[in-house]
């Protein structure tokens, strides 16, 4: 079967959970291309980082549900976060990018 046109139309809403302080919440994403790879929280801040492969950037969720860029697109030469960890001892987020060389 051949289709001559095809529209697809794609809508993506990340909705992440997570459990803090015995309490499970709900948290809408809905930033289009997002890809999220990698999450970390800092039990201190109650605050939730998830990384994008995507859009190369790191966005915070706080407490009360509010989603921005914790580090914005590409910034810094931000590649492909993979993973992270929040150092609560020191109140450090490491992110573990990475960038392919051909």
């Amino acid at each position: 079967m051949i289709l001559n046109k095809l529209n697809i139309f794609l809508i993506v809403v990340f909705i992440t959970s997570c459990q803090i302080k015995g309490e499970k919440k709900d948290f809408l994403i809905n930033e289009k291309d997002l890809i999220p790879e990698g999450i970390a929280v800092d039990k201190r801040t109650n605050i939730i980082y998830l990384s994008s492969t995507y859009k190369r950037k790191i966005i915070q969720i706080n407490p009360d549900g509010k989603v921005s860029d914790f580090i914005p697109q590409e910034e810094d030469n931000l590649w492909s976060v993979l993973g992270m960890e929040v150092d609560e001892t020191n109140g450090i987020l490491w992110a573990n990018t990475g960038m392919a060389l051909s």
